[in-house]
């Protein structure tokens, strides 16, 4: 997991933290930093927010008093929380909101022995600035990479209030899932929604299907292992999806990082909603000889389909063609690309989705 380097169809820049500027090494490109000309033209940018390191030499205290941030020394989760609220306010006070078209909420760093992601201050400060940010089309909430914390680690917050007071949102893009996320959303204008996860929690896919977002016609969710979210997404828990109630202008469907995807394609097959997809995405799960088999068996049901995506998967070569062929033949666009061969146990083969940990 990385950063982007566009979103919302805009270049990237970072807002800068002064005491979280990076250092100067050879041969390492780091982010593009906020100056003079991205102030002068903030609907030309999409903007990051992150703060990976809330140090302790602050030259400054809360109040902007050299010291006081030293007697936070007993209070490291409040320091940090203070940080971040001050580096908020920084942003809000000298960025023009109103042009912002796109903006990223990057790893904000709690500064404990958990080292976790402190949402809470963020989604309180931009519910206040909600107001000024009524063009705001795009918003990235959690991106955090590999190398800030593992995936199914990031712990992030309800996002709804947030979404609720976002008139003009058209996507949103969430990476987490397996620690703590709200998303039993509200909108009107959202049309695409994604959320990155190691191990997606059942009680999210309920909140995600029982949301209101009638404009939705793009949805993309990874999954990933049970063992990271405390429980298995299974068909069942994606019924009121399936049935084309929830979302009925949705028109791509992305399922993705699936572990035993074999046992979704007769449902997927029999499904209602996947009459009208333009988009079936099943990448980066383990899809074998099995499931495959089983989509050409329901090709028929995909009647409309456009393009479908099998990208990493452990088919044989016999298979894989007879997919591609079938579909193909249908007017649907394939993608088989990235065979995988099963890892050899005492126990026999596994296999394993792309994204896990």
């Amino acid at each position: 997991m990385s950063r982007v380097a566009e979103f919302g169809g805009l270049p990237v820049v970072e807002f800068t933290d002064p005491l979280s500027v990076p250092d100067e090494e050879e041969g390492v490109v780091h982010p593009r930093q906020a100056g003079e000309a991205e102030l002068a033209d903030p609907g030309g940018f999409a903007w990051r927010l992150t703060v990976s390191e809330p140090w302790r030499d602050d030259p400054e205290g809360a109040d902007g008093e050299a010291g006081e941030a030293g007697e936070a020394e007993d209070d490291e989760d409040g320091y940090a929380r203070e940080h971040i609220v001050r580096y908020l306010d920084r942003f809000t006070e000298q960025v023009p909101l109103e042009a912002l078209r796109a903006l990223i909420v990057g790893y904000l760093s709690e500064y404990d022995d958990s080292y976790g992601m402190l949402a809470e201050p963020v989604v309180e400060a931009l519910v206040g600035a909600a107001p000024r940010l009524a063009g705001l089309r795009s918003l990235f909430f959690g991106e955090v990479t590999s190398e800030e914390q593992e995936l199914s680690w990031i712990r992030l917050c309800d996002l709804a209030p947030l979404v609720a007071v976002l008139p003009g949102l058209s996507e949103l893009v969430v990476r987490g899932g397996s620690e703590e996320l709200g998303l039993r959303l509200e909108s009107r204008s959202l049309e695409r929604l994604t959320v990155h996860s190691a191990g997606l929690r059942p009680e999210v896919v309920e909140n995600v299907c029982a949301s209101e977002l009638p404009a939705l016609h793009r949805l993309e969710l990874w999954f990933g292992s049970e063992w990271h979210a405390g429980g298995r997404v299974t068909p069942e828990g994606l019924e009121p999806l399936l049935s084309g109630g929830a979302f009925p202008r949705l028109r791509h469907l992305g399922l993705r990082n699936v572990p035993g995807l074999d046992e979704w394609i007769p449902v997927l097959t029999g499904s209602p909603v996947v009459r009208e997809l333009d988009v079936l995405d099943l990448s980066l799960g383990d899809l074998s000889d099995e499931g495959a088999q089983a989509l050409v068996d329901g090709a028929s049901a995909f009647r409309r389909l456009r393009h479908l995506d099998l990208n990493h998967h452990y088919l044989s070569e016999e298979v894989e063609k007879q997919v591609a062929g079938v579909f193909r033949r249908r007017g649907t666009v394939v993608d088989v690309s990235g065979r995988r061969e099963p890892a050899q146990w005492k126990d026999g083969p596994h296999r394993y989705t792309a994204v896990t940990e």
